[in-house]
């Protein structure tokens, strides 16, 4: 690679010797009939994740032609830990209805969540942190529910909900960082989708009708915040003076990609001959 020294920390060099990230999990259970249909099962597990991606500094010493220069590289450096346990209770189709609903708390944290941390401190002149901290998919708790009703060969319409409490991020001022990394927490998410189909025969021939609705109450859940308020509006204060550009302050600042997908709406039929 040749180096360039008006770029320097700006970014890091890839390396072909990289070693493949591994992950060794454990898992332990329990499987508990209550009844004929309704069933209980709970998971302890724990991961243990080496060789993740890091950076290291490298140092050119002064030669003829430049001066002494730094620079980043990727290595096989950080390592991260998984923990967490799963309740799930069951009730199989019967009666005309079914019903799933699981509750997962899980702790990821590992020693640097961006593989180029630090790259980052030392552009930056921070002294890098030596603690773990909370990696970017660290979802503490997660509910999920699945709600059947139907006669299956006629008719089945699922609701499935999600709630989920918000991921990590660092909190940050005009890109300077107030706080440890991944330190602050996103706003909560909950989603519905909806699944139907329903069976009929025309011709003497089976044709499934089906409609699958994605978002169904049409939730703005926010999966990413501008970092000085943890919310998808900036402090304005950092923009101020006259706008630039085609656009107003306003239009600048709204994100639709902050936001989840709106709902949508997906209808179309099955034949089998």
């Amino acid at each position: 690679y040749i180096y360039d020294p008006e770029r320097g920390l700006s970014r890091a060099f890839s390396y072909a010797d990289l070693e493949p990230e591994q992950t060794t999990a454990y898992e332990i259970g329990l499987q508990q009939a209550l009844t004929d249909v309704i069933g209980v099962t709970l998971t302890a597990y724990y991961k243990d994740i080496r060789n993740l991606l890091g950076t290291r500094i490298e140092v050119i010493q002064p030669g003829e032609d430049f001066p002494l220069e730094k620079y980043g590289r990727y290595i096989n450096r950080d390592y991260g830990q998984v923990k967490g346990f799963i309740v799930a209770f069951e009730k199989r189709m019967a009666g005309g209805w079914g019903l799933n609903a699981d509750y997962t708390f899980q702790i990821a944290r590992g020693n640097a969540s961006d593989p180029r941390s630090v790259l980052l401190d030392e552009a930056s002149g921070n002294e890098p942190e030596k603690q773990l901290v909370p990696l970017d998919w660290d979802r503490r708790h997660q509910l999920t529910t699945s709600l059947t009703l139907g006669n299956p060969g006629d008719w089945v319409a699922t609701l499935i909900g999600k709630l989920g409490s918000g991921l990590p991020y660092t909190p940050s001022v005009a890109d300077e960082r107030i706080g440890l990394e991944n330190s602050a927490r996103k706003p909560a998410v909950v989603t519905f989708d909806l699944y139907a189909t329903k069976n009929v025969t025309v011709a003497g021939v089976a044709v499934g009708l089906f409609t699958r609705v994605y978002n169904l109450f049409d939730t703005r859940n926010l999966v990413n915040v501008y970092s000085d308020t943890g919310r998808d509006t900036p402090n304005l204060r950092f923009f101020t003076g006259e706008p630039q550009g085609l656009n107003t302050k306003d239009e600048f600042l709204q994100r639709p990609d902050f936001y989840t997908a709106p709902r949508q709406v997906q209808v179309g039929l099955r034949v089998a001959f």
